[in-house]
């Protein structure tokens, strides 16, 4: 990425105790060149001598402020996406800065500048050919400075490849012959992994408010299952999930609550498990040969699991229903 030079001066206070700064208070603002302020622009700072990072995120006036107990020289960057980077040296503790961040230029700056996110690509492993598929623009929601494309299933009934939006709420598909991208505002918030059932039915799972999404992809049609809480106002938070090869119940893992959740489609209700462990954060599901529903159980770091030690959890409904 090319760096950006400041547009405006650095007017410097530097607080001293005893010959030497304690303490580092940074504010300023960002702006385009049009003088509009830029909201969500991630500002970094990284102490030259430990590595060591802080950042924070500009507000609705383009403003930052962070206070830091940092010595030395610190390397500032300024981050987001269709701008080009800012890179700058800050020598002393307290400063009041004024940036102003120059917009891309084509389509091609902007897309090498993207993460690995907003593109999806298809890789022929018989020719090694690649295609790369630019998704639409979408103002990224909270403070993320960009979406994520999160989870991914192809349909079986069409081959469309469909996938999730992370922090910009769509769900979008794919045509594979064609590349052609067609997006959907997602009916749940924070739409994160998905799988498609026998019946060609999507499942989705929604993060930010605990709910399971339906969708027929013939036409979209959505319905939506919240999760049940078990205490007033802590909602589930569903991370992935997967469709059981044999019952066609959906399995979901959630992050909030220490439980796993069975929906039941034929029934329309769920089945919860509470898992025997305080501070679980669950990843995947998958299944075993006989039918157990496991998924893999890994906080970071480990030490926010009780007893600290990384495992694999299965469920055996089926051996508990024979039993």
């Amino acid at each position: 990425m090319r760096n950006t030079p400041l547009h405006a001066g650095l007017m410097v206070v530097v607080g001293l105790m005893a010959g030497t700064a304690i303490a580092g208070t940074f504010a300023g603002t960002v702006r385009n060149a049009d003088g509009e302020a830029l909201q969500g622009v991630m500002v970094r700072f990284t102490h030259d001598g430990s590595g060591v990072s802080e950042s924070v995120f500009t507000d609705s006036d383009g403003a930052f402020h962070l206070t830091m107990e940092r010595n030395g020289k610190l390397q500032l960057r300024l981050r987001t996406p269709y701008y080009r980077d800012v890179e700058v040296d800050v020598e002393e503790p307290d400063a009041e800065m004024a940036f102003v961040m120059e917009a891309m230029a084509d389509d091609l700056e902007i897309s090498d500048s993207l993460p690995a996110g907003y593109h999806f690509g298809s890789l022929p492993f018989e020719t090694g050919d690649t295609k790369l598929v630019d998704l639409p623009r979408v103002k990224p929601g909270g403070i993320s400075g960009g979406t994520t494309p999160y989870g991914i299933d192809v349909d079986p009934n069409t081959g469309m490849v469909w996938y999730t939006r992370l922090f910009g709420d769509k769900i979008g598909r794919i045509d594979p012959a064609t590349l052609e991208v067609t997006e959907y505002d997602s009916p749940v918030r924070g739409p994160r992994r998905m799988r498609f059932d026998a019946d060609g039915i999507l499942w989705v799972t929604g993060y930010s408010d605990g709910d399971l999404l339906r969708v027929d992809p013939d036409g979209f049609k959505s319905k939506v299952y919240p999760m049940p809480e078990f205490a007033p106002g802590f909602r589930p938070a569903p991370y992935a999930l997967g469709v059981h090869p044999d019952t066609g119940d959906i399995w979901i893992n959630e992050n909030m609550t220490d439980r796993i959740y069975r929906f039941i489609p034929s029934d329309e209700r769920y089945v919860v498990y509470p898992v025997p462990l305080t501070g679980t954060y669950t990843r995947d599901m998958d299944f075993t040969a006989d039918g157990q529903a496991c998924t893999s159980n890994n906080p970071v770091p480990a030490a926010a699991l009780e007893g600290g030690v990384l495992q694999v959890i299965c469920i055996d409904v089926q051996g508990a229903q024979e039993a």
